[in-house]
């Protein structure tokens, strides 16, 4: 099982999400928590309670992760990798678990794309 937990924002594949929970990764997803058009710094503040590193691939949380503490931001750039590759996505998302885990990633953006 994973030590990271992720909360995938509104435009990460489901077909992603499904493949991260296969793979014994705990995954929530932002608009069944919080809402269709939830605030991307409520979420973020959010993360910090919750533990849940977001999963994103909007850059608003870049220019938040300097004023907002939070569980961690896995950032992606190509969607369709997460919608066509999945199960290589989640292989990518496996080896920042192993590298950073959940006190390394605290407060860090980590780019999905140097991972795979």
């Amino acid at each position: 099982m994973g030590e990271l937990r992720f909360l995938a924002d509104e435009h990460v594949p489901r077909v992603f999400v499904n493949t991260l929970r296969s793979n014994e990764f705990e995954a929530e997803v932002a608009h069944e928590r919080y809402g269709q058009g939830a605030d991307d710094e409520a979420i973020l503040a959010d993360s910090t309670e919750t533990g849940l590193v977001v999963l994103t691939n909007d850059r608003d949380f870049v220019r938040l992760d300097a004023d907002t503490e939070h569980a961690g931001i896995v950032l992606y750039t190509d969607i369709d990798f997460l919608r066509n590759s999945p199960l290589e996505a989640v292989e990518a998302v496996a080896r920042i678990d192993r590298h950073y885990g959940v006190s390394g990633i605290r407060d860090t953006v980590v780019w999905l794309d140097e991972w795979v």
